[in-house]
């Protein structure tokens, strides 16, 4: 599994935010679905205008998780203190992450990344999870690509 293990200054984000449950009621939107709805409706673009130049693309945030499910923002790091109107800001405190590393088409790709996290990697490890938000950045080759990339930022601490 590749991997590196890096310690984050403290950093801001600023997105789209909204709640998705773990057993969605009919009809409600996906995480992609949400992706696309952003992409075609030109706010994704207003989302990047605000990057620092830290990543390429808009980047995934996971957080306030529970059994019911979770809130996701659809984000760019950059340097604002204050959002603009229509957009929230998310902060990110100095942490240290594991940084995992994925090849391959995204939705094969992502189902079995989360598995190698949870079910491999973190009990043989030497780290716990933080109660932290985690991230997942992408990168611009198209998601069905075999050579597609993307990382997930995954906040730990050792046992």
């Amino acid at each position: 599994m590749d991997y590196r293990i890096e310690e984050l200054d403290a950093f801001n984000v600023v997105g789209i935010r909204k709640r998705f449950h773990n057993e969605p009621a009919p009809g409600e939107q996906s995480i992609p679905e949400f992706w696309t709805e952003l992409r075609e409706n030109g706010k994704l673009m207003d989302i990047m205008r605000y990057g620092n130049g830290r990543f390429e693309e808009a980047v995934g945030v996971c957080t306030n998780g529970d059994s019911k499910g979770l809130d996701y923002f659809i984000a760019i790091p950059t340097n604002l203190e204050i959002a603009p109107d229509g957009l929230e800001l998310f902060h990110f405190p100095a942490n240290t992450y594991a940084i995992f590393h994925f090849v391959g088409p995204f939705y094969e790709t992502m189902s079995k990344a989360e598995k190698m996290i949870f079910s491999e990697w973190l009990p043989s490890s030497d780290y716990e999870p933080v109660d932290s938000a985690d991230m997942e950045v992408y990168s611009t080759k198209p998601q069905d690509a075999s050579d597609y990339e993307f990382w997930v930022y995954f906040p730990v601490k050792k046992k």
